[in-house]
């Protein structure tokens, strides 16, 4: 059966098959999302084929709602064929209120009061730990996607078990920081602003089907130190200042010592999923951000346990090699000339 008769299937399963969809831009997963308007309410179809996993989207969603964050309500579910009907949080993303010329920090301090709400989670049945599997798992974008882009040549497996190690290494050295639940994914293009709602309640979350079950810092990092735009550094500096008042028998260190770590991590695998949606998807609109994920990176490699990374990086990939894959950009300037 096409997948446009399984959605129309599920649809009339809700008695809203006779209803126009709108089919709303994708981003870089599999998932497309598509909005329902009826006279009561809208709704939000989330088509998830596989290898998309739309039944962790609810344990995580259940376990959230739970513990009062605002998540989608969800309506009705298709695990087989990938189908979920969700809540319609409306489309202030916390991307277009920036846009819009709403308060910045204000909206990150909402962003930072949910962080801490989660942090307090104890339960995590149903969530895998992100253990040394997903560590490894997670390089291989930066090993297998970025390195042979921009060296044009493979990584020798020596060089590749180095590169593992050290990340081992790292993360063992981390291994008694506080850890809790992770989104993965928490920046502002997951985040509603949800002007009905006070408080933590206020910020709107999507997109944590991948959450895990790791160090804390990981989602304050993807918050401040966000991929797709450039976060004011007063800015960074305050939310992380008042997330670490806000656990003060926290040792500081500690935390910032994984605060450091799982940053680097998630900047070395960001250029690697860009990398890899370009050259093995055609997406194109992930390669601007490529050179300031790197400036990111470097700025945690000062630290003095993150040396050998440092020197690693220093002697495989140097710094002019550090940005956007040049054969990437020439594909792109080929592929816009063959489109005109």
């Amino acid at each position: 059966m096409e997948r446009a008769d399984l959605i129309e299937n599920f649809l009339k399963k809700n008695k809203l098959d006779k209803i126009p969809i709108e089919w709303m831009p994708s981003d870089a997963s599999f998932r497309h999302y598509a909005r329902i308007k009826t006279p009561n309410k809208n709704y939000i179809l989330m088509d998830a084929p596989k290898p998309e996993n739309p039944k962790q989207f609810v344990v995580i969603d259940e376990i959230l709602d739970k513990n009062g964050l605002s998540v989608p309500k969800i309506y009705d579910s298709d695990f087989e064929n990938g189908f979920l009907l969700l809540e319609d949080f409306g489309d202030d993303t916390y991307a277009r209120m920036l846009a819009k010329g709403a308060d910045e920090l204000e909206l990150y301090k909402t962003a930072l009061s949910s962080l801490v709400k989660i942090a307090e989670i104890k339960d995590f049945e149903g969530v895998s730990l992100y253990d040394d599997k997903w560590l490894n798992y997670a390089l291989t974008a930066f090993t297998d996607w970025f390195i042979p882009n921009a060296l044009n040549r493979e990584l020798t497996q020596k060089e590749k078990n180095s590169f593992n190690k050290i990340w081992n290494d790292l993360y063992a050295s981390i291994e008694k920081a506080p850890k809790g639940l992770i989104l993965v994914d928490y920046h502002i293009d997951n985040m509603m602003h949800l002007k009905d709602r006070a408080s933590y309640k206020a910020c709107g979350l999507l997109d944590f089907q991948d959450a895990k079950v790791g160090p804390l810092a990981y989602d304050l990092a993807s918050l401040v130190e966000d991929a797709r735009r450039d976060v004011p550094k007063e800015i960074r500096k305050q939310i992380l200042d008042m997330y670490i008042k806000a656990f003060p028998n926290m040792d500081k260190n500690l935390f910032m010592r994984s605060y450091h770590v799982v940053a680097a991590k998630r900047h070395v695998r960001v250029i690697g999923v860009f990398t890899r949606l370009k050259a093995r998807d055609g997406k194109d609109k992930y390669l601007k951000h490529i050179p300031r994920v790197w400036k990111l990176l470097e700025e945690h490699l000062s630290e003095p346990y993150m040396l050998p990374l440092k020197n690693w990086l220093d002697e495989v990939v140097p710094n002019e090699l550090r940005k956007t894959p040049e054969r990437l950009l020439i594909q792109k300037i080929n592929n816009n000339n063959r489109s005109r």
